[in-house]
């Protein structure tokens, strides 16, 4: 069933707030009252949609993994280099529609469980992706996180220098891991 209307804005203004909040200083040093006072609602309505902070950021980072899965769902099985640019292009656009949760992720990627739950998210999408199409090996798993994890990386470093277009970027992830998925193919 789908949220109200209502719900969902009280909802967005709490993580938006928890957004400026995080990226000033960590979780623990968060509470309750200054997220509610910034906010501009009451403690009860903050305890209407959630247990606590942590049960907030919880969302949040679910949040991030539903937005890289339904573009991971878009991509076909066949993973053909046009599919992976398809893939970084869509990334971009969504990245450039939620400013806020990427600067989120980019400021707390320090933070293992974050970025363990978005590289799990990748990596068991594309691991899907190699048994559907039939091109797996024992060496999948290696690769596919090698992989993962220069994207993940390659991402952090794009958005602290920011030096290069993002359509070039995108075309430089899609060669290297269109090369990555030729090596995995071939073996």
């Amino acid at each position: 069933m789908s949220e109200d209307r209502r719900v969902r804005k009280t909802k967005k203004l709490i993580k938006d707030t928890l957004i400026e909040l995080l990226n000033q200083k960590s979780i623990n040093k968060i509470s309750v009252t200054e997220l509610t006072e910034k906010a501009d609602i009451s403690r009860k309505t903050f305890y209407l949609h959630y247990s606590s902070i942590y049960d907030a950021k919880n969302e949040l980072d679910n949040d991030i993994i539903d937005i890289l899965n339904s573009i991971m769902q878009t991509v076909p099985d066949t993973m053909k280099e046009t599919d992976i640019m398809d893939f970084f292009t869509q990334l971009n656009l969504k990245a450039q529609d939620h400013k806020e949760l990427v600067a989120y992720f980019i400021q707390n990627s320090n933070q293992s469980e974050l970025y363990a739950k978005v590289k799990s998210a990748i990596k068991n999408a594309v691991m899907q992706r190699l048994e559907n199409s039939n091109k797996g090996n024992i060496n999948n798993e290696y690769i596919v996180e090698f992989v993962v994890s220069g994207i993940l990386n390659s991402y952090i470093e794009k958005n602290t220098k920011d030096d290069i277009s993002t359509e070039k970027f995108s075309v430089l992830l899609t060669k290297l891991c269109s090369g990555a998925l030729a090596f995995l193919i071939s073996n």
